[in-house]
């Protein structure tokens, strides 16, 4: 799989539960044996099998988080701690503990690293008023902390590469469609939905996502985003790698997930949003160049939404098409709500 492409994700669902098993007396002691951690073990539901996965030891002093996964997947986890620990000079995150890390060791006749964190103890948003708030500053402290990260050249090119690629996806697409005896049947290929939306669509839609960029997080998620208390702890920057767009890409998964998927009203949405960006442009550095922006094009946000929901479904198409992953309903469904959801916000 390119490397400018998405693993499928380890939690399923917008909005994720948070499952945590306790393991059996010989599982535990193999973990035991296989990390050399000692403590109760309890492994996160996730679409990974045992021995792999996430999972959590209870020690009787130090507690630790753990992921043991195929080499393929550790390689682009072991790149974003680089930007973890750069990041780390600025904002609160959480990084490998290299000393008790072990790589390139085989499990289950795969060449696999175990990575080790420490366990912090943390929640997920409860989507209050506060949250929100205390999300929109984190947020433009990350952002702002990015500015000056010092690959972001390379980040760059490696962003543009992977729009090209799924530019090319789209032209590949539509060739495909108009080859078709039934234009209309597409099934084969990727869902109708998808299908439909990538025909009424243009490619110059995706242009938008590089206004005012810089290097973002790329992948902004219920389960990305933790609470230490009241302060907010972002996780995962496997995506910060090959992100370099506008900060309203991350912004547009905020309002996708934090605000839509949980506002009861549509006519709270617009009241949310304004107030998230108000409070995000406070306190982001460069505010007055997507303040111009939102300004100046009325439909800016709505828009957003509507290029970033059909990058995720190009990224989806390329691993289905080309790379013949098969992509789970659940997956695609996410990413079509996404685009439909944007006529919320459509002045």
């Amino acid at each position: 799989m390119s490397q400018y492409l998405s693993h499928p994700p380890s939690l399923q669902g917008v909005i994720p539960k948070i499952q945590w098993q306790t393991l059996t007396t010989s599982d535990n002691q193999h973990l035991t044996q296989l990390c050399h951690i000692k403590g109760q073990w309890h492994q996160l539901t996730t679409c990974y099998q045992f021995p792999f996965g996430y999972f959590k030891c209870i020690g009787e002093e130090t507690s630790f988080f753990i992921k043991i996964i195929p080499q393929n997947k550790a390689t682009t986890v072991k790149l974003s701690n680089i930007v973890a620990l750069y990041l780390k000079e600025f904002i609160e995150v959480n990084c490998i503990l290299n000393e008790f890390s072990q790589q390139n060791i085989v499990i289950d006749q795969q060449h696999s690293d175990i990575l080790i964190y420490p366990l912090l103890e943390t929640r997920l948003c409860n989507f209050s008023s506060e949250d929100l708030s205390n999300i929109a500053i984190s947020l433009a402290h990350f952002h702002n902390a990015l500015l000056n990260y010092p690959e972001k050249n390379q980040v760059k090119i490696d962003s543009q590469k992977r729009l090209e690629q799924l530019k090319t996806v789209w032209q590949k697409f539509n060739q495909s469609v108009s080859s078709l005896s039934n234009p209309q049947s597409t099934d084969e290929l990727i869902p109708q939905a998808v299908a439909n939306i990538l025909t009424k669509e243009n490619e110059c839609l995706l242009d938008v996502l590089s206004k005012h960029a810089q290097m973002i997080h790329g992948d902004l998620n219920v389960g990305n985003i933790l609470f230490k208390k009241d302060e907010v702890l972002l996780i995962d920057f496997e995506n910060s790698l090959y992100s370099y767009m506008t900060p309203l890409y991350d912004i547009s998964y905020i309002i996708q997930r934090f605000i839509i998927n949980k506002t009861q009203s549509n006519d709270q949405i617009e009241p949310l949003v304004t107030r998230f960006l108000a409070i995000y442009l406070q306190h982001y550095k460069k505010a007055e160049l997507i303040s111009s922006l939102i300004k100046y094009q009325s439909n800016i946000i709505p828009l957003i939404l509507r290029a970033s929901a059909v990058f995720c479904l190009l990224i989806l198409a390329k691993q289905q098409i080309e790379h013949a992953v098969k992509v789970e309903k659940a997956e695609w469904d996410k990413f079509i709500n996404f685009y439909q959801n944007s006529q919320l916000l459509e002045p």
